[in-house]
């Protein structure tokens, strides 16, 4: 999976949160909390995706 559908994932389930709490489905509270966690998670997990690339030594 690239980088770009890990980050419109990682959108997608931020604007869930915002709209859950929007319509009542989850509490304030949670919803701040999802809201400033996912985005912490989104991007250690996008930077972390090229650590692991080896190099040949040319």
């Amino acid at each position: 999976m690239t980088n770009i559908a890990k980050a419109l994932l990682w959108a997608a389930a931020i604007l869930i949160a915002a709209l859950l709490q929007s319509r009542g489905l989850i509490a304030e509270d949670t919803a701040k909390l999802f809201i400033f966690v996912l985005p912490i998670l989104a991007v250690l997990s996008l930077r972390s995706a090229g650590t692991c690339v080896r190099r040949s030594a040319s």
